[in-house]
């Protein structure tokens, strides 16, 4: 199942939902022993069907998120795995087979390949996978990774020019379903400029200085 640019639900064979986020695919691998799904890029929210005697786990560059009945948000990119629990409890481990990391609703966690689990201040339930809401929260984020979170609901490609990393960090919030208005925004507050392009290609850097 794989989502582009829009958000999809996918009905799991056990009852279970799972929520996909713009750019994101996932692969489902029930059987007798194990309900398995491979995050391959993007994000994904998952609403586990309770009694069944399978563990239900997510795979992502090489580490498990195994639910132990709950609600659970699963992210892969460029910097790792980050899971973040909704409701009930999840575990994490950075690779198969390695020591688990227990976490409860509101607590979050993420790894590396090859790293190890390292704990994320915790937030309130309700701002946990946000986007299934139409919302984009933004808490301390890099204006890169803002504008590159932002790209993923527009439907072209969004490129970045010129180095970002000493503007401010971004704390904001924008609705996924106006991404050219959210895009605008950011390049307001940060000082960016936002040049489009035929095929809906949107380039952004810093703005000329006054």
């Amino acid at each position: 199942h794989r989502t582009s640019p829009g958000i999809a639900e996918v009905a799991l064979p056990d009852g279970s939902r799972a929520v996909l986020d713009a750019e994101s695919a996932i692969a489902v691998q029930f059987d007798g022993q194990v309900r398995r799904i491979a995050l391959l890029r993007g994000r994904a929210w998952f609403q586990v069907a309770p009694g069944q005697p399978q563990r239900f786990e997510v795979r992502a560059q090489g580490g498990v998120v195994e639910d132990i009945s709950t609600a659970f948000a699963v992210s892969s990119d460029a910097t790792g795995v980050q899971a973040d629990v909704e409701q009930g409890q999840v575990r994490v481990a950075a690779s198969e087979g390695g020591g688990w990391t227990w976490l409860q609703a509101g607590q979050r966690a993420t790894f590396a390949p090859g790293g190890r689990v390292q704990r994320l201040a915790d937030q309130a339930p309700d701002r946990i996978a946000a986007w299934r809401q139409g919302e984009l929260l933004l808490d301390e984020v890099g204006v890169a990774d803002a504008v590159q979170r932002i790209g993923r609901y527009r439907r072209g490609p969004t490129f970045v020019r010129g180095d970002l990393s000493q503007l401010p960090a971004v704390n904001a919030a924008f609705r996924i379903d106006r991404p050219e208005q959210a895009l605008d925004a950011l390049a307001g507050s940060a000082g960016l400029r936002v040049t489009r392009l035929p095929m809906g290609v949107a380039i952004v850097q810093v703005g000329a200085r006054r």
